[in-house]
């Protein structure tokens, strides 16, 4: 793994579904830390990533 590269871990099952879908890379999936029987995604942050996370949460304000 490239040192300047930034990740990022996703703990919801949905939010990294869609984060996939819309075309964001999964480096690895991990066993979440609280809930072991759960997993959690990591992924490879770009320019687009946290504002499409923003978006899927709904936080994004497109415009403002």
């Amino acid at each position: 793994m490239d040192t300047k590269t930034k990740y990022f871990t996703v703990y919801n099952m949905k939010y990294a579904m869609e984060l996939k879908n819309r075309g964001h890379k999964v480096v690895e999936t991990v066993p979440n830390p609280k809930k072991p029987s759960f997993m959690c995604w990591v992924f490879e942050v770009d320019e687009t990533f946290h504002l499409d996370f923003a978006h899927i949460k709904g936080g994004a304000r497109i415009g403002r």
